[in-house]
């Protein structure tokens, strides 16, 4: 094990290169810093997609390319919120990204493509990202879908809708009930729609809707009827949870909590899979899940096992091998083993993506590479 030199933890592996606890180089030299940053710095960036990332100048957003070259000029409106852990929603999806253009009261939606050229024109109150093929759009308070020519295929009728996955989207209708439709509008699950026969009430009663609906993901759909959890298969098959609160299934595992609040996991049979014992569990990625004991966060493999003590304040998912941690009111990231590989010295911070990372510093962004170089 290796001593840090400032603060004295010595719980540190063989490879380790930053101490986890206060982000110092273990050694007895100084802490290195990136090389000197020779480029664009923004009031606000967001994530590579498609080469290219959101960014904001002068109070303008536009597009830089994976050089800090700028590819689509700055002339649209910007509107965002950080949350540490929570990826940022601009950029592009499918070949095309929503821009709004006029204002935040009077502004209307449109998607250009990576010219910067107009695919479909602004004219929506809101607009989404594509996804399998479909974006989410409001028009005089309605949700409807339109397909990447602009076409309005699903009609602004509904309270609210979310993103198509697996052919399917949750809309919210009038009377607060959620149903799924296809891409071409029609309903395909609807719970109202089954018909049961009650003894009691002499006459046939209709199932109680869902009251909520999310995304499909990982071939399940988190549902609520009748204040009862669950999930749906794509056949509209509800599965009764008999638990306190249930998350959405990713990489066939889904996190829950009992009575006692405390988390585990469940695969797709239903069967406890990671027992509860966790203060808080959050989803899969890349094989490793963030668990929280007390008030520190550390990771957990698939079967259960901690494979990153408990040591952080915040923690995020993982990204291209990559987790960005808060330690101290500061972020870093660590690697898939937990090694400390970029200091924390950051005060926001996002997920790796297509090799670079946006961090804020000094109250500026920048990007970042997985040495914790600036890009450019």
């Amino acid at each position: 094990m290796i001593r840090c030199q400032k603060c004295g933890e010595n719980d540190h592996p063989a490879e380790a290169i930053y101490c986890h606890m206060c982000g110092t180089k273990l050694s007895l030299e100084t802490v290195e810093r990136p090389k000197e940053y020779i480029g664009q710095d923004f009031e606000w960036a967001e994530s590579f997609s498609g080469g290219l990332a959101w960014v904001v100048i002068n109070g303008a957003a536009g597009f830089i390319d994976k050089k800090g070259q700028i590819a689509i000029k700055p002339m649209y409106d910007y509107e965002g919120n950080y949350s540490f852990g929570v990826e940022a929603v601009h950029g592009f999806s499918g070949g095309l990204a929503a821009v709004r253009i006029g204002g935040s009261n009077m502004g209307k939606y449109g998607y250009i493509d990576r010219f910067g050229e107009y695919v479909i024109h602004p004219m929506f109150d809101c607009a989404w990202a594509f996804s399998d093929g479909m974006a989410p759009i409001r028009i005089k308070g309605k949700w409807g879908f339109i397909d990447k020519k602009g076409n309005i295929v699903c009609q602004p009728v509904y309270d609210f809708a979310n993103r198509f996955s697996d052919g399917l989207a949750s809309v919210k209708l009038y009377n607060d009930n959620w149903v799924y439709v296809d891409k071409t509008g029609s309903v395909k699950i609807d719970r109202t729609k089954n018909v049961i026969f009650s003894m009691n009430e002499g006459f046939p009663l209709r199932r109680p809707g869902f009251t909520f609906a999310q995304p499909f993901s990982d071939g399940w759909a988190r549902v609520e009827c009748a204040e009862k959890l669950g999930y749906i298969d794509k056949t509209g098959k509800f599965f009764k949870i008999d638990h306190k609160s249930i998350d959405d299934f990713s990489g066939g595992l889904a996190s829950f909590s009992d009575d006692y609040n405390k988390s585990g996991y469940i695969d797709k049979t239903l069967k406890v899979v990671i027992k509860p014992k966790f203060e808080g569990a959050g989803k899969f990625y890349e094989g490793r899940a963030a668990v929280r004991s007390g008030n520190k966060w550390g990771y957990i493999n698939m079967v259960g096992s901690l494979v990153i003590r408990y040591q952080f304040d915040e923690v995020a998912p993982f990204h291209e091998g990559m987790a960005a941690v808060k330690i101290n009111g500061k972020i870093g990231y660590i690697n898939s083993s937990g090694i400390m590989v970029i200091p924390p010295r950051f005060t926001s911070a996002r997920g790796f993506s297509e090799g670079l990372a946006t961090v804020e510093e000094n109250g500026r962004w920048r990007f970042i590479d997985k040495a914790g170089n600036y890009a450019f």
